[in-house]
């Protein structure tokens, strides 16, 4: 599921996320799976254990575009 990270406090190392359900979860530090630190407002990917958000990852988007170069002379 995907969602965005809506709090986070550093010294209970616990935070609440919006799912794209509109639902909220709360989590800890602990399920957050990616190396950078939280960030209130990032988008993430999560499972939902519980009603507890797990194995949290920051949402990584990848884009391909194509781009044609014509010279003209």
């Amino acid at each position: 599921m995907t969602g965005q990270v809506i709090a986070f406090d550093n010294e209970t190392n616990e935070g609440w996320i919006l799912g794209k359900n509109n639902k909220k979860y709360s989590f800890h530090i602990g399920e957050w799976l990616s190396e950078c630190k939280i960030v209130v407002g990032q988008k993430i990917y999560y499972e939902i254990e519980e009603d507890e958000a797990r194995n949290i990852q920051v949402y990584k988007a990848i884009f391909s575009f194509r781009v044609d170069v014509c010279v003209v002379e």
